[in-house]
């Protein structure tokens, strides 16, 4: 498909009563223990004020993006990300070797690289769980068992065998290398394909940058394009218009995360959202246990 009605996402109610709950109960906390008092109702009063205004077709992306530039305007920058994202890069990385013979000895390379892709997923620090080294080594060693519907796998075979262009929406840290071995892997199978990798266009979380593609060789396998926004996930109204024309002249589109399912649910473009159901309300949503991996196409996506 190389267009789509997204504006129709204007329509898709994405901000639910669950969501607020959970970005009030992990924001209103974020609070320096040396604040004084007064700032402190100052801040709990901002970010309230941001939730009650917001629109319901507004993604949660989208609101804490909003009280994260409080955050920052009031106590400045209070995690070290580029610390974190390196580590994860470099941890990830480490993985490489492994990953790629297993994926070489797989009867189903494909199927072996999505799932790899999928447990890099894991590591996102904007879902309220603590990102365990151990429960990463769990999700690699489990990885084979991550469900990816068979009709689902031949749709994305199909689309690839007879796709020219191809952009990849990439999510987190860490996560970024997993992806990149995906698409070598699919530029082996199917080497008539372009791949545009898209990453934030500025430091949002530990969502990857250029910076992160830069650490990793991304390059290598794909044209690296920043979105020129720095919400954690992709606002078709908020992106750059370079990256809107490739995502709109796109055959193919994969988007990782739970980020990029929020805000481009509903947009009507080709889509096929790979992510790790995380956090309550991905697990309600989808009737699943956590960590459960969900390959979802844009045409099913509304009914979630």
């Amino acid at each position: 498909m190389r267009s789509g009605d997204w504006d129709q996402k204007q329509e898709v109610v994405r901000l639910g009563s669950d969501c607020m709950t959970c970005i009030l109960k992990k924001e209103l906390e974020k609070i320096p223990d040396e604040t004084p008092e007064e700032q402190r109702l100052a801040y709990k009063q901002k970010v309230l004020r941001i939730v009650g205004n917001a629109l319901p077709t507004m993604s949660p992306s989208e609101v804490t993006r909003d009280i994260h530039q409080v955050q920052r305007d009031m106590f400045g920058m209070q995690t070290d990300y580029p610390a974190i994202k390196s580590f994860f890069n470099q941890k990830m990385l480490q993985y490489t070797g492994q990953t790629e013979k297993r994926i070489r000895e797989a009867s189903d390379p494909l199927l072996r690289a999505i799932q790899f892709s999928m447990c890099g997923n894991y590591i996102d620090f904007g879902i309220p769980h603590a990102v365990s080294e151990e429960k990463l080594d769990t999700i690699f060693r489990e990885s084979d068992q991550i469900p990816v519907r068979e009709d689902m796998l031949q749709e994305i075979r199909k689309e690839l065998s007879k796709a020219r262009s191809v952009v990849f929406l990439h999510d987190n840290c860490g996560e970024i290398v997993m992806d990149k071995i995906l698409i070598k892997e699919i530029r082996r199978q199917f080497p008539q394909c372009k791949v545009i990798s898209v990453v934030r266009g500025e430091v949002v979380l530990n969502d990857a940058t250029a910076e992160d593609a830069a650490e990793i060789g991304l390059a290598e396998v794909a044209e690296v394009l920043p979105n020129g926004d720095d919400v954690a996930g992709t606002c078709m109204e908020r992106i750059s218009q370079e990256c809107r024309k490739a995502l709109l002249d796109a055959d193919v589109i994969l988007a990782k995360g739970q980020g990029n399912f929020e805000t481009m649910r509903g947009c009507g473009l080709n889509i096929y959202y790979l992510f790790l159901c995380k956090c309550e309300l991905f697990r309600k949503r989808f009737s699943v246990p956590e960590y459960t991996g969900m390959v979802v196409h844009e045409r099913e996506a509304g009914d979630y």
